[in-house]
């Protein structure tokens, strides 16, 4: 059979996590659900392979990619598609990590049905995230692409919009222009080898931090701005500003906990 009837959400969970997967299904969702190598490549699958395989945080092994198809004409006809991340998260002010799973993309690759796909996926995502957290404490979070104009549209049953976000496009080095030059300070937090590195461990912890898996570092390629902490100084050495920088891509940073005083 090309798809094996699923009779509890916890099988579906475990053929994700197998090293030999098989494809599945669920009453819940229509058609048969795929996962990682089992997805054949098409152009969509190759840039999001090559996508996660870019990143250190996906490749470590918590990303699962999964892709819903349904049977038309004898064949596969993959419909939805979406990524799922498993990780923990550090809360404002606490140290406690807690179990966390994102939706880190989701797509309906059926264009003339769009919004059915993509109910369909959130709902397989919603299901998924239920049997990770298993009854307990623990946070799901869902990246939305492409929002519709009124994003509170979006909070359907327990889902809540948390926070829109929006792109920085800074053309030249807006620093050069008019005054002294501010350069930013790249701060060592963990070691503690700057001044003023404590008062930005407390910025940090009035965030929401994402746990990122433990992975090699990258050597330091000459002229390439490092991720890490940086600050920017007043003129009585106080830091007054400061952003973390997640990822460096060609021509654009990945920015984040960005915070002032």
């Amino acid at each position: 059979r090309r798809g094996a009837p699923c009779g509890s959400r916890s099988r579906l969970w475990r053929a994700v996590l197998a090293t030999h997967r098989h494809a599945t299904s669920l009453p819940q969702i229509p058609g048969i659900i795929c996962t990682n190598k089992e997805i054949p490549d098409d152009l969509l699958v190759k840039r999001v392979r090559r996508w996660a395989a870019s990143s250190e945080a996906l490749s470590a092994g918590a990303f699962d990619l999964l892709q819903i198809y349904e049977t038309a004409d004898g064949r596969r006809v993959p419909r939805a598609i979406c990524g799922l991340l498993r990780t923990e998260m550090l809360l404002a002010e606490s140290t406690e990590p807690i179990k966390t799973i994102v939706t880190v993309f989701y797509r309906a690759r059926d264009y003339l049905n769009s919004e059915f796909w993509e109910d369909q996926v959130k709902r397989l995502s919603d299901i998924l995230a239920e049997e990770f957290l298993g009854g307990g404490r623990g946070i799901q979070l869902m990246v939305h692409h492409n929002t519709p104009a009124w994003a509170l549209g979006l909070e359907i049953g327990d889902h809540r919009l948390l926070a829109e976000f929006e792109t920085l496009d800074v053309v030249g080095n807006p620093l050069r222009f008019g005054g002294q030059a501010v350069e930013p300070e790249l701060l060592d937090v963990h070691g503690g080898g700057s001044s003023g590195s404590g008062a930005l461990v407390g910025h940090r912890h009035g965030f929401h931090r994402l746990r990122s898996p433990v992975v090699s570092k990258r050597a330091a390629v000459p002229g390439e701005v490092s991720q890490g902490e940086y600050v920017l100084r007043n003129a009585g050495g106080e830091a007054v500003c400061g952003v973390e920088v997640l990822g460096v891509l060609p021509s654009r940073l990945v920015c984040g906990a960005a915070w002032s005083a």
